[in-house]
């Protein structure tokens, strides 16, 4: 062997160390400091937009060690090109995490999203939304207006409402409703439209001249909706409007076992803690792992989460609580933003570097 075969055989093993280690590297910050999180919908406006690319704090709460023992990182769980699964789902590691800090109301939180039970948890796709109510509060939502523990919130975050707008039959310049960054669409020629904005932004409309009728949308008390939690559900009558009482589960906390209030505890107690739920109707009896109880235990906390596009939402009031062991981390910082449409797209400056409390 050549001294010139031997020297380029000395450089590609250097580049292949090299390679390696920046990929060792990238795999320890992406599992345990920072993740990249891309919106891609309208549900987080206006504090999100589709475009935003986030970073993801993973020290916030602490990281989440990993479940899925055998799985390739940085894809959606699939192999580009090939079309084949990246991952071997047939052991998985219990839910473990490094504590460095604690979920506040109003934060921002990068989960897995929970109602999807046929892969691990850290394999579920990410979703985003924003922290409402902590385990133990109490929560109850009545016509949109959220209470905690009996009280009201303070509305500080701007979140936007479903409005139809009638006009007397002149319709908005596009310009115009760019200005208000107003989010909707014209649903009948005469002139009525349907407007995704904060309650701020209708009041601002009250003095648009052609406007004859200002109307916020909202479900009426007692109508059961079936697609929202618990999904079809016979017992519970709650809906997007009207939600609640109920108490958002807390580790170490037992609760009493009704034929009434199963179905608000069912995913927990199968999905999310893994056991086998049995109800006998006629005996009005409720079996877990085979034996007859009227309580149970909960083995994490839960929380509430609610987009700030509340009524374009996909939230906790469709698929319930979220569990800490779906918790990725904290939505901190806008790192880019891209604005597109379908002639071209542009860079939104005023964005990058936006941070989250």
């Amino acid at each position: 062997m050549t001294k010139k075969v031997k020297k380029n055989k000395s450089r590609f093993h250097k580049w292949l160390k090299s390679l390696l280690w920046a990929f060792i590297i990238l795999l320890i910050i992406r599992l345990f400091f920072f993740q990249v999180y891309t919106v891609t919908h309208d549900k987080m406006k206006p504090a999100l937009l589709p475009g935003d690319y986030l970073v993801v704090n993973k020290l916030s709460f602490g990281p989440r060690l990993p479940i899925s023992f055998f799985a390739l990182p940085f894809n959606d769980n699939f192999i580009p090109f090939l079309g084949v699964k990246s991952y071997v789902n047939i052991f998985r590691l219990p839910y473990m995490r490094l504590k460095f800090g604690k979920v506040n109301r109003n934060d921002i939180l990068v989960f897995n999203y929970p109602n999807m039970y046929d892969v691990g948890t850290d394999l579920k796709p990410l979703d985003i939304s924003r922290c409402i109510a902590l385990p133990s509060d109490t929560l109850q939502i009545k016509d949109k207006v959220i209470f905690i523990n009996g009280k009201k919130t303070n509305d500080t975050i701007p979140v936007l409402f479903h409005y139809r707008i009638t006009t007397d039959g002149t319709f908005f310049s596009q310009n115009f409703l760019d200005s208000l960054h107003i989010t909707g669409k014209l649903i009948a020629d005469m002139g009525i439209y349907k407007f995704y904005i904060t309650p701020k932004i209708a009041n601002q409309l009250k003095s648009v001249p052609f406007i004859k009728y200002i109307q916020k949308i909202s479900d009426f008390w007692g109508y059961n909706s079936t697609l929202c939690f618990p999904e079809n559900s016979k017992t519970i009558g709650w809906n997007k409007d009207y939600f609640g009482n109920v108490v958002i589960p807390q580790k170490g906390q037992t609760v009493n076992l009704t034929l009434q209030n199963i179905d608000i505890y069912r995913k927990i107690i199968t999905n999310y803690e893994n056991n086998n739920l049995d109800i006998n109707k006629a005996q009005k009896q409720i079996l877990i792992n085979g034996e007859v109880t009227g309580t149970y235990t909960f083995r994490q906390n839960y929380y509430f989460v609610m987009d700030d596009n509340r009524d374009m939402a996909k939230d906790s009031r469709y698929w319930g609580f979220l569990p800490e062991s779906h918790i990725v981390g904290k939505a901190s910082v806008i790192w880019l933003s891209i604005e597109k449409n379908r002639s071209s797209s542009k860079i939104r400056w005023n964005r990058i570097f936006k941070t989250f409390r």
